[in-house]
This record gives C-alpha cells, sequence and structure tokens, in this order.
C-alpha cells in the first residue's frame, strides 16, 4: 500500500498541533481549565489557583454565626487552597490560597438551612465587614482574602472600607452530597477591592474571578 506524501504531512502538522496545545495549556498556569478557581490580578502579578491542580481544593465554610452589635453576622464562603488545608487550616496550610466571602446580617440567629441560603443573592455587593463579636458592628457586603507564601493574611477587614465591590453573576443549586460537609449552592463573582494585613499595609487586587461551592449547614 503506498502512504500519498499529502496524508502524511498532514498527519504530522495533526500531532504538532496538539502537542503544541498541550504545551500551550501546561505553560500557561493563568489559563482556567477547572470548573472551580480563584484567580486575581495582585499587585500587577496574576495568580490562579484551580481544584484538581497543583493539589489545590475548593474548601467550603462559613465564619461561625457572630452576634454582633447590630443583630448576627454570617460569612459563607469559598475558598481554594492546598488540600492540606481542607483537614488542618492554619497559616501554614492556608498559604497561596484564596476566598471569597458573602456578609450576612440578620436581626435574630438563623435556624434554618433555607434562611441562611437567602442571604446571598446575584447582583453588586461593596465590601463590608465582619464582626468578630458582640462589640463591633457588621457591615452586609462581601470579604476577600489572599495568604502569601510566607502563610501572612491579606483582607479587606484589616483595612477601612473603602472602595471595591463583588459581582455575583451564578447562584445556583448544586447539592453534593460526597463533600463533608454537604454543599448546597456554587457560585460565581467578579471582584476587585484593596486589601491589608494585620500592619495596616496593603495591596491591589483587580480582575479577581471565583468560582466554587458555597453554604455549609
Amino acid at each position: 500500500m503506498r502512504i500519498r506524501p499529502v496524508f502524511v504531512a498532514f498527519c504530522l502538522l495533526s500531532s504538532l498541533f496538539v502537542v503544541s496545545c498541550k504545551e500551550d495549556t501546561d505553560l500557561n498556569p493563568n489559563l482556567i481549565t477547572e470548573d472551580y478557581y480563584f484567580q486575581a490580578v495582585l499587585d500587577g502579578d496574576t495568580i490562579t489557583y484551580q481544584e484538581s491542580k497543583n493539589d489545590y481544593y475548593n474548601i467550603v465554610g462559613d465564619f461561625y454565626g457572630a452576634e454582633a452589635d447590630n443583630g448576627w453576622c454570617y460569612v459563607p464562603f469559598t475558598c481554594l487552597a492546598k488540600n492540606a488545608a481542607s483537614t488542618n487550616p492554619n497559616p501554614t496550610t492556608l498559604a497561596k490560597s484564596g476566598a471569597v466571602g458573602i456578609i450576612g446580617i440578620s436581626p435574630g440567629q438563623i435556624l434554618t438551612q433555607s434562611a441562611y441560603e437567602a442571604l446571598v443573592t446575584t447582583g453588586s455587593l461593596q465590601i463590608g465587614r465582619v464582626a468578630r463579636d458582640v462589640s463591633q458592628t457588621a457591615v452586609a457586603g462581601a470579604f476577600v482574602s489572599i495568604m502569601d507564601a510566607d502563610g501572612v493574611e491579606w483582607n479587606t477587614d484589616n483595612g477601612p472600607l473603602g472602595t471595591g465591590s463583588v459581582v455575583i453573576n451564578e447562584y445556583a443549586d448544586f447539592v453534593d452530597n460526597e463533600r463533608i460537609p454537604a454543599t448546597h449552592k456554587v457560585i460565581a463573582a467578579n471582584f476587585s477591592c484593596t486589601v491589608y494585613n494585620a500592619a495596616g499595609d496593603s495591596k491591589t487586587l483587580t480582575g479577581g474571578k471565583v468560582r466554587g461551592r458555597l453554604v455549609r449547614w
């Protein structure tokens, strides 16, 4: 059987195209290919965390329902972090992670799953303030946190309210009983803001986008 030269050339070009595409994907760590991710430009440098890549995992959680001086403060959040942080969240395991939370305020303690889920809706939110105890005032809105490589947290709560926003463009039912704890929603949002460390130093986050599971109860 005679193999036509044109066919051989086509096969070679096809192989090169496949290899080239794979190399482009491998060489561009900021190309989002997974369902759950956290990405932002931090002081000019793009950082990207994706579940199932480089041992990353989508952690679903909530700040405890803290009683503030203006009601009860709840903060369901979604976070992309190394797998080790899912069972042992501390600065070391949370290094190089990012999270976005929604701050909801209720006049009384929330006692049902449906009421907790109703704290989040699609639309634009300003940066709010998490109340850590009854002496603090909670401000409804959004909370953004990023941990640097040394495990130092930079978040919106450490500085003045200032400017910044989070736009929630997806909030849909997504029951995942294989997770412990089970998750009930999926959220996607775009964000930009200024984050601060405990000393008050600041960094700028722009072009942020996040997608992950949400709501733990």
